[in-house]
């Protein structure tokens, strides 16, 4: 097997603050506790659900829509991580560079980023919470081949734009 999986520990540091984005969001927007158990995935897969319900009506750019990938990603990445022992980097698959985790010694990877990004986008048919349990159950997940979106925002930015599309995004912040 050719290593196509390199260990990045700034990847991982800037998805454990992202993570911790997600922790805080969720408790205080939503009233959900968020507490880094494999079923805690199935929390996530909810909000991303209500995100997506209001993308017509919120009219995110890729930009924001990326923002929540990471955040919400990151927390299931961070879960992954921390149950399964996994590492962040970057993943070479089909000639694509993505930022993802991998198990040492195995073959168990998760891109938490994209699949966050194409549930947001696409709907229930990318539920988060079945590839996560694919991946920890040792089925591997199909990489979709539609390309990432690039993020143009500068960094310090992203938590205001975050918030504002948290604000217009009713779903996400009414308490269910």
């Amino acid at each position: 097997m050719r290593n196509d999986f390199q260990p990045d520990e700034r990847i991982g540091e800037r998805a454990a603050s992202y993570a911790d984005r997600a922790v805080e969001f969720a408790r205080d927007r939503l009233g959900i506790t968020l507490d880094w158990s494999d079923e805690s995935v199935g929390l996530i897969e909810d909000i991303l659900g209500r995100l997506h319900e209001d993308i017509e009506k919120a009219k995110p750019t890729e930009g924001e829509i990326l923002q929540f990938a990471k955040v919400f990603g990151s927390y299931m990445g961070e879960v992954f991580r921390k149950n399964h022992g996994a590492l962040w980097g970057i993943i070479t698959l089909k000639g694509r560079r993505i930022f993802g985790l991998q198990v040492p010694d195995s073959q168990m990877r998760l891109w938490p980023w994209l699949l966050a990004q194409n549930r947001i986008v696409n709907g229930p048919e990318d539920n988060i919470n079945y590839s996560y349990k694919m991946v920890i159950t040792g089925r591997p997940i199909p990489l979709v081949e539609k390309p990432p979106i690039v993020e143009d925002t500068p960094p310090r930015q992203w938590r205001d734009r975050f918030m504002d599309l948290a604000i217009r995004c009713r779903h996400l912040i009414a308490h269910h």
